[in-house]
């Protein structure tokens, strides 16, 4: 595989993390404005605060090996 390309599918991978934690950004706010009881946990708030974190993670983990 030559440099180029190894490039553009590195580049690839950070826009669809990019594309995945605002996604996730966006589940997070809908379970926050969707559900009225903020005392009691639900999935939709959780699916949406892990993902953003993983994500995020994933997007400082590029940064150094990049």
């Amino acid at each position: 595989m030559n440099p180029t390309a190894l490039a553009c599918t590195a580049l690839l991978g950070l826009v669809g993390l990019v594309v995945a934690a605002t996604a996730c950004r966006m589940v997070l706010v809908i379970g926050l404005v969707a559900f009225t009881r903020m005392d009691r946990p639900n999935p939709v708030r959780f699916v949406g605060a892990l993902g953003a974190y993983v994500a995020g993670l994933a997007l400082y983990g590029a940064l150094f090996v990049g």
